[in-house]
């Protein structure tokens, strides 16, 4: 899913108007504020995020896709989950959330 790279990049690139433009409308208004901190964050420190894809994006009933991933960042490593939904014909991030582990 080349909208997994391409958020993950926007990260790396500081740059959270970009990865906020990959989110569903309803969860971007939801997550503006958290984006613009974390990336703001990893410019003033100038770290960067390594996410990796824990396998294969996975179907759900509702059409929606979800993948597991291991999200490396200066403060140690978070498996998180990332559910994706098409609008328009375009895969976007409709929903996050760190899993405790």
């Amino acid at each position: 899913m080349q909208v997994f790279t391409e958020y993950w990049k926007a990260y790396n690139d500081y740059e959270p108007d970009k990865a906020l433009g990959f989110m569903i409308e309803e969860f971007r208004e939801t997550q503006d504020e958290d984006v613009r901190t974390n990336i703001g964050l990893l410019e003033t420190f100038a770290a960067k995020v390594e996410a990796t894809a824990e396998g294969p994006p996975g179907q759900l009933e509702n059409g929606d896709a979800q993948v597991y991933l291991k999200l490396m960042t200066v403060v140690g490593e978070r498996r998180v989950r990332m559910v994706f939904r098409k609008v328009d014909g375009e895969w976007m991030v409709a929903f996050t959330e760190e899993l405790v582990q």
